[in-house]
């Protein structure tokens, strides 16, 4: 992770914090701790990440993405019927299911038969299991308007499901920007048509 000077008073505070909740003295201490503990390192990466993401999140991009881009990204696809898109540091998994469900709804036709996959990676391991559960509470859909919200999600009392026809090409998994290979056949980390990084 890399963070700006101005940012630097704010890394320190969950430094502290974290050292403290640990009852560790020191940064020695800590960085071990760090380096030997799987759970604190994901542990301070969930204090560090801001996770400000919600539907359709920037109108004008996706009107861009319906209008523009997303066309000419299928027409030149149609001879191999695949579609690959990543959302690269996707937080809590608005973003990727956003573009899933104008893909459902704007090109279904176009592309029923295609192998679609709509990749949301983060750091976040936290965020990753919220967005595979797909539940969220009313604020994320502050720019998505009810019509669309009632047609693709399911209400379960303060919260909404998505339902899983726009749910079915969207994977999660955990990708780290700059220390993580790319590409990366290996971990499915390649070959995308269109990569969407935003706020990271």
């Amino acid at each position: 992770m890399a963070f700006y000077r101005d940012k630097s008073e704010d890394l320190a505070q969950i430094l502290v914090s974290r050292m403290i909740e640990l009852a560790v003295e020191g940064c020695d201490g800590y960085l071990a701790r760090l380096t030997s503990c799987a759970d604190e390192m994901d542990a301070l990466v969930a204090e560090l990440t801001i996770g400000e993401t919600y539907f359709f999140r920037h109108k004008e991009q996706f009107d861009a993405l319906r209008d523009v881009i997303l066309p000419d990204v299928i027409e030149r696809n149609r001879p191999l019927r695949r579609l690959r898109i990543w959302s690269a540091g996707c937080a809590t998994g608005p973003e990727p299911y956003s573009i899933a469900i104008m893909l459902e709804r704007e090109f279904g036709a176009r592309i029923a038969d295609w192998h679609v996959t709509v990749l949301g990676t983060d750091i976040n391991q936290k965020f990753l299991s919220r967005a595979r559960e797909g539940r969220y509470d009313q604020w994320a859909f502050r720019a998505m308007p009810d019509d669309i919200r009632a047609a693709c999600f399911t209400r379960y009392g303060n919260q909404w499901q998505i339902n899983p026809q726009y749910k079915r090409f969207v994977k999660f998994q955990y990708h780290n920007l700059i220390k993580s290979p790319f590409p990366s056949i290996v971990d499915n980390i390649a070959g995308f048509d269109l990569i969407i990084c935003r706020n990271v």
